[in-house]
């Protein structure tokens, strides 16, 4: 499980108000939680209108369900948290990722080629 410490949480001030606590997400983290309005996910950028898209059933997706999630709730309390599994994610987007056609292929100079030596007899 992930220890957050200073090193990994960021203060960002959003402009006009006072700053707030931005997680950072380690490698190691299986989910992230569903962001607050207006703001974006630490790993990929999606706003979370786009997110609720891919783990709530709408018209909008088929009425399918496309990226696992879980409510974490406490007993008792009828509203919890919202974490999407990230494994889930990262498929999704790996699956819907297109190569832009516009992109060269990249040209590696001669100076940075590996050469594979061939083993000589001894």
């Amino acid at each position: 499980m992930s220890v957050f410490t200073p090193a990994n949480v960021i203060n960002l001030p959003k402009s006009g108000t006072t700053p707030r606590v931005v997680m950072a997400v380690g490698p190691e983290a299986e989910c992230i939680r569903l962001p607050a309005p207006n703001e974006k996910d630490p790993v990929f950028g999606l706003t979370r209108s786009y997110l609720n898209t891919l783990i709530l059933p709408s018209k909008r997706n088929g009425n399918r369900i496309l990226v696992r999630s879980y409510v974490l709730l406490r007993p008792g309390n009828p509203k919890g948290v919202r974490l999407v599994d990230l494994k889930s994610l990262r498929e999704y987007v790996h699956r819907h990722m297109v190569v832009s056609e516009a992109v060269a292929p990249i040209e590696v100079p001669v100076a940075l080629q590996i050469r594979q030596e061939l083993p000589t007899a001894a």
